[in-house]
């Protein structure tokens, strides 16, 4: 299970940069369990989410493990951290 709040975080970075929709995601996620994102979104925010946690997440990362799917996202992002 994914923490809430890396999931809130990831939303509003979504929101915020690249000017998604929260309540439209939160919908899509609640209907179908997971949200297809663009990967380089997720790519644009390493350096923000680097900072914000200490951690270091490579592109390759990305293209390996979470592809477009926001779930595996905010789940790679969260065992980097712990």
């Amino acid at each position: 299970m994914v923490n809430e709040i890396i999931t809130q975080k990831v939303l509003s970075l979504l929101d915020e940069y690249f000017g998604e929709d929260i309540d439209a995601l939160l919908m899509e996620l609640e209907e179908y369990d997971d949200i297809e994102i663009d990967s380089i979104y997720f790519v644009e925010m390493i350096p923000i989410l680097e900072e914000e946690y200490s951690i270091t997440i490579k592109p390759q990362m990305i293209h390996d493990i979470a592809k477009r799917s926001f779930n595996a996202f905010c789940l790679l992002i969260q065992d980097l951290i712990t």
